[in-house]
């Protein structure tokens, strides 16, 4: 599994707040869904358009503004299933 921590339940906090109360509450980029959203876009375009798929996982953070994907291949796809 590339990331178990998605598999366990969420903290107690309030998780009911929409993106646009945690914007407000300053505890959210209010360009963080712009930004998941281009890099979809741009799988959806690799995969749609040029029919082939390279990256498996991106992250990003906005403070510094840096994207950093993972490269599709057999190593990368092997150690998200060994363990």
């Amino acid at each position: 599994m590339q990331e178990p921590a998605l598999l366990e339940p969420p903290p107690d906090d309030d998780s009911s707040l929409s993106c646009a109360d945690l914007t407000l509450r300053e505890e959210q980029s209010p360009v963080v869904n712009q930004m998941a959203a281009a890099i979809a876009a741009d799988y959806a375009y690799q995969f749609l358009v040029r029919r082939e798929l390279v990256q498996m996982a991106s992250y990003f953070s906005l403070a510094s503004v840096t994207v950093k994907s993972v490269r599709l291949t057999e190593p990368n796809l092997t150690s998200c299933f060994a363990h």
